[in-house]
């Protein structure tokens, strides 16, 4: 019988880990964070122009074009946890990687798990 490289483990732990993160953190009706009323307000001005909605030209995020664009399918809110969890799995498996690079795999596997616990990716979510 053979035995799954190491590599395989570590990456399977992460992608467990980053699993865990997406179904684990509580799902709330309300976005948290100071940023959101921003975020919406670029993308509703970005994407459906409306009159009394002021924002500066010289400020176009992509975040905002983002969740605009994923926004018309979807609807704003659930666009903006769709790139939330998107996000959240993207920094497991980057810190996951990297720490693996620079140190070791255990680093790596808890790397990955410490990037589930930041306040930032818990806020988000969503």
């Amino acid at each position: 019988m053979k035995t799954l490289p190491r590599n395989a483990v570590t990456a399977a732990a992460v992608l467990a880990i980053a699993v865990y993160g997406v179904l684990s953190l509580p799902v709330i009706h309300h976005p948290l964070g100071s940023d959101w009323g921003h975020y919406f307000t670029a993308a509703e001005y970005i994407w459906d122009r409306v009159d009394g909605i002021a924002y500066p030209d010289f400020r176009k995020p992509w975040f905002g074009w983002i969740l605009g664009g994923v926004g018309q399918t979807l609807g704003y809110f659930d666009a903006a946890r769709t790139i939330g969890h998107a996000s959240l799995v993207i920094m497991v498996g980057s810190a996951g990687l990297l720490a693996t690079a620079l140190a070791n795999r255990l680093a790596g596997v808890v790397a990955a798990g410490c990037v589930v616990l930041m306040p930032l990716v818990m806020d988000g979510v969503v």
